[in-house]
């Protein structure tokens, strides 16, 4: 089961890849999730790059996804769509609609995920 989109709540599709995470390592984690599960986590991440196992971009570098949202937002708030929300590299709800505001025009909806080529275009009309 995927994860889903990184929009910082814990819904659905988080804790079936929770649970996964417990089946695979036999770690039992918390409800709520606190900061010893997260630690637990990321150790495990750690342990799966140290060995080359495959992650998700985002996983591998989770602060420069959360840079790119963080551009992205940026250059919508330049341009004047204020649904953004804050500058916080989290590509919730309210990032994910200035996006689409800003992609209607095209006809495009928004992706999962930011990419560099969106951000590109977010900044040529920006700056």
């Amino acid at each position: 089961m995927s994860p889903g989109i990184i929009d910082g709540l814990a819904g659905r599709k988080t804790y079936g890849a929770l649970d996964r995470f417990s089946y695979l390592t036999g770690y039992r984690y918390s409800n709520p999730l606190d900061e010893v599960d997260l630690g637990k986590i990321e150790e495990h991440l750690a342990k799966a790059v140290e060995w080359g196992l495959p992650l998700p971009p985002h996983e591998r570098d989770k602060r420069a996804y959360q840079g790119m949202v963080c551009r992205a937002q940026a250059g919508l708030r330049a341009l004047g769509y204020s649904i953004v929300g804050n500058l916080d590299g989290n590509y919730g709800e309210q990032a994910r609609k200035g996006l689409e505001q800003f992609l209607a025009p095209e006809g495009l909806l928004p992706p999962d995920r930011i990419n560099e080529k969106i951000i590109q275009k977010i900044e040529e009309r920006a700056w």
